[in-house]
């Protein structure tokens, strides 16, 4: 009997939260540009200078390009990495390992590092400081992966699709 720690297909969107801050980002410089005129009445300096409706847009505009580029790219690599791995775990196009946890080193608290461990003499790494639509719950920040613990993985690559934990 097993109990499901991670499926890819239920929690691999929450990835996508990473792009929350971007979006608040974009906001706020459509909200300036937006309101630009009030902005200039604040008495507010703009490279030192006092601001003019020109000078908020302009500085605005270029925030407003950089933070949409950067959300973008990140929310289109997280979006079709996590597609492609749900549509994998859909078809079947994955790869299982059953065992035990052997080699088992825990990323320290502070981060640094991967947590890494083998099964089967199948090598596993990941860190919950990388945004991944998969597994990467550290020891160290609760997961659920010890030395010795008997797991099944479903996988593609490096890349835990799902982690079964024998009870």
């Amino acid at each position: 009997m097993y109990e499901v720690a991670f499926n890819v297909k239920y929690e691999g969107f929450l990835a996508l939260f990473f792009v929350l801050p971007g979006l608040a980002f974009i906001a706020l410089f459509l909200l300036i540009i937006r309101f630009r005129e009030k902005l200039v009445s604040w008495n507010i300096l703009v490279l030192g200078k006092p601001a003019t409706t020109k000078s908020i847009a302009i500085s605005a505009s270029v925030l407003l390009i950089f933070s949409v580029l950067c959300t973008g790219s990140s929310a289109f690599s997280l979006g079709s990495k996590t597609l492609s791995l749900i549509s994998s775990y859909d078809r079947g196009s994955y790869f299982v390992v059953e065992g035990y946890v052997e080699d088992f080193n825990s990323m320290p608290y502070t981060g640094r590092q991967r947590e890494t461990f083998s099964v089967n003499g199948i090598r596993f790494s990941y860190s919950d400081s990388i945004v991944t639509p998969a597994f990467n719950n550290t020891a160290s920040h609760g997961g659920p992966i010890r030395e010795g613990k008997y797991v099944r993985i479903s996988y593609i690559d490096n890349d835990i699709i799902k982690l079964e934990l024998r009870k």
